[in-house]
């Protein structure tokens, strides 16, 4: 019997515990949050420009079908395998969407990140539902860009 376990151990429950732990590795659930810079017009930097987005399941979830509806399907290069980041940094030229890209294509962890093809949402659906999830940018035209950190 390996160490650690017994006859009383049920893999598929602990497997599920540690799935849904914010401390597993494997997958980014509820503890994705991305630092965002929201450029206004004026481009004079204040520290209310900087908001921190929580790109959690619930957040994910309501708005699903926005993003999919505004998504590309691409074909999966063979480099991506087990690596969302990867994809994230060739996609959208940064590795902080990789936990979107997983969410998008049904994967629960990074051992299941094998397709043939897979949905990525466009940035500028991205940066959309950015400013309209933000109450404290109600002028959409003062708004110059969205910039990741």
């Amino acid at each position: 019997m390996p160490q650690g376990t017994s006859r009383n151990t049920n893999i598929e429950i602990e497997s599920f515990g540690d799935y849904k732990s914010l401390f597993n590795s494997d997958t980014f659930k509820d503890s994705f949050t991305m630092k965002v810079y929201v450029e206004m017009e004026d481009s004079k930097v204040k520290v209310s420009d900087i908001v921190f987005l929580d790109f959690n399941d619930n957040f994910l979830n309501i708005h699903k079908h926005y993003l999919l509806a505004r998504s590309e399907v691409k074909e999966f290069k063979s480099r991506w395998g087990l690596r969302p980041n990867y994809a994230s940094y060739d996609l959208y030229e940064t590795t902080a969407f990789a936990y979107l890209l997983m969410f998008m294509n049904n994967c629960t962890s990074v051992v299941d990140f094998e397709y043939e093809y897979i949905k990525v949402p466009t940035m500028a659906a991205i940066k959309e539902l950015i400013i309209s999830n933000q109450k404290s940018y109600p002028d959409r035209n003062k708004i110059k860009d969205i910039k990741f950190i």
